[in-house]
């Protein structure tokens, strides 16, 4: 929700200073981070100089933060796509742990549920992302599951 008037931006989660967002990820293959880049270019285009969020502080700069996540996510697609390419015929999940959970298995065993789920739909946001940009490619494995191999 903007107000021109006072460039006031209330963001709610889409937009945060103390963590990022949680780009939702659907099992039809939607590019959901792309969506949420499109979004964030939106505010962008505002000038919002105030923003109230939905968590943690709203003391920042706006346009920076949104530069800053902007990099960020495309940093994090530039490794997701790195290691498809190092791994031919990675599956999401195995994909995922390397760029997002580099400290072993048994490390992530003792991760609670909701903090895998919030790792794994974050991660195979991006790897929709990436197979949708025609950077990677999804190939159908055996039961339902999904491979990816580089382009």
């Amino acid at each position: 929700l903007f107000e021109p008037r006072s460039h006031l931006l209330i963001s709610g989660d889409m937009l945060l200073f103390n963590t990022t967002s949680s780009v939702e990820y659907s099992a039809d293959g939607t590019d959901d981070l792309q969506l949420y880049l499109d979004s964030l270019a939106k505010i962008r285009a505002l000038e919002c100089e105030i923003v109230l969020v939905a968590h943690g502080s709203s003391d920042g700069d706006c346009l920076a933060r949104i530069d800053w996540l902007t990099k960020h996510n495309g940093e994090i697609a530039d490794r997701m796509e790195h290691e498809v390419r190092l791994g031919q015929h990675l599956q999401g999940v195995d994909l995922v742990k390397r760029v997002y959970w580099p400290y072993g298995e048994e490390a992530w065993g003792e991760l609670r549920p909701v903090r895998k789920l919030y790792i794994l739909f974050k991660g195979f946001a991006v790897i929709n992302h990436l197979a949708a940009t025609g950077r990677i490619e999804r190939i159908e494995g055996s039961r339902g599951t999904w491979k990816y191999r580089a382009r």
